[in-house]
């Protein structure tokens, strides 16, 4: 959509059509972002679930589709502890949303999305947000089933 809007000289706010490219796929957009030094949990990208026993970092893995926003394909079974489950859990991602699947090592803890506004020297933080999981939620996972609760607006770089 952004390149149509580019070639028609029509504004629009959200990001430009390399980077809405590079976001479809979460590999190639880690990959650039480790590259440019922006730390990055480890992660492989599984194109048959007989590939995951080639991942050499040890578990516990978070997985989930290469291609999918906002939480599809994410459940409480996207966190797998132990690596003689990890090639079943690709198998069934890989079955379901026939797209490849994205292995990053685990990491615990508080999860929050972050607004940003332009690029380079240029770019401000608009906003930060903290995703709280409610009691009714899937726990431990941001998935499609799990609601957002903003606890903060306002943050600055």
């Amino acid at each position: 959509m952004p390149a149509v809007l580019d070639a028609y000289d029509i504004p629009y706010t959200f990001s430009d059509p390399l980077v809405m490219s590079l976001t479809l796929h979460k590999g190639m957009t880690k990959r650039v972002i480790r590259d440019a030094g922006v730390p990055t949990a480890e992660f492989a990208v599984v194109e048959q679930a007989a590939d995951a026993g080639g991942i050499r970092f040890a578990p516990p893995y978070f997985t989930k589709p290469v291609a999918e926003g906002t939480g599809k394909g994410i459940s409480p079974t996207s966190i797998v502890r132990r690596r003689k489950d990890l090639p079943d859990a690709c198998r069934r991602l890989i079955e379901r949303y026939h797209q490849p699947v994205l292995v990053e090592r685990f990491l615990p803890g508080r999860e929050f999305t972050v607004a940003v506004s332009g690029t380079g020297p240029q770019a401000q933080v608009l906003g930060t947000m903290e995703v709280l999981l409610l009691p009714a939620a899937e726990q431990a996972v941001y998935s499609t089933t799990t609601r957002k609760i903003p606890r903060s607006s306002c943050a600055t770089a």
